[in-house]
C-alpha cells in the first residue's frame, strides 16, 4: 500500500473519531467512567504498609541477588584492590583479560586480588600499585612498580 493512501486513511479515521465524540457530547451522553467496583480493589492493591516494604527490602538486600553465590564479598567496599605492597606484585598477580568494549575502550580484568569477579577499568585507572596504561581492541598494557604486563584477550 502506498504511503499517501495510508496517510489519508488515518486522517479520515481520526476525523471520524472526532465527529463521533463531538456528537456524543452534544447529545448529552455520559462520559466514559471506570467501573465503581474496580476502584476499591485497585486502591487496596496500591496501598502498602511501610514496615512490610522495609522488611521486604531487607530480605532482598540480605540475599545479595546480584552475586552468583548469593554471599557478600570478602572485602569491604572502598578497600584497596591490591593487598599490601610488601610482597612483589608479580608474585601476587594472576590477571586475565576477559572482555573489552569501546571505543572509548574499557576492559574487564579478572583475577585482581580483593575482587571476586572482573573489574571494569579504563586507561589511566589504578588498581593498588597497578596502573592501566593502554587499552586496545584485544590487549591491555599494565604498569607495575617493577615491570610492564600485557594481557591479551583469549578468543
Amino acid at each position: 500500500m502506498k504511503a499517501w493512501i495510508l496517510d489519508r486513511l488515518l486522517w479520515i479515521a481520526a476525523l471520524g473519531a472526532m465527529i463521533v465524540t463531538i456528537g456524543q457530547v452534544a447529545l448529552g451522553s455520559k462520559p466514559f467512567r471506570q467501573n465503581e467496583k474496580v476502584l476499591p480493589a485497585m486502591a487496596a492493591v496500591l496501598t502498602y504498609n511501610p514496615r512490610e516494604l522495609i522488611e521486604a527490602a531487607d530480605t532482598v538486600a540480605s540475599t545479595d541477588p546480584f552475586r552468583l553465590d548469593r554471599h557478600p564479598s570478602h572485602t569491604p567496599p572502598g578497600s584497596p584492590a591490591i593487598p599490601s605492597p610488601s610482597m612483589p606484585v608479580s608474585d601476587q598477580l594472576r590477571l586475565a583479560l576477559t572482555g573489552v568494549s569501546g571505543p572509548p575502550w574499557h576492559a574487564i580484568v579478572s583475577g585482581v586480588p580483593g575482587h571476586d569477579g572482573g573489574v571494569v577499568v579504563k586507561a589511566g585507572d589504578t588498581l593498588g600499585s597497578i596502573k592501566i596504561r593502554t587499552i586496545r581492541r584485544d590487549t591491555v598494557i599494565l604498569q607495575t612498580s617493577d615491570s610492564t604486563l600485557t594481557l591479551t584477550l583469549k578468543r
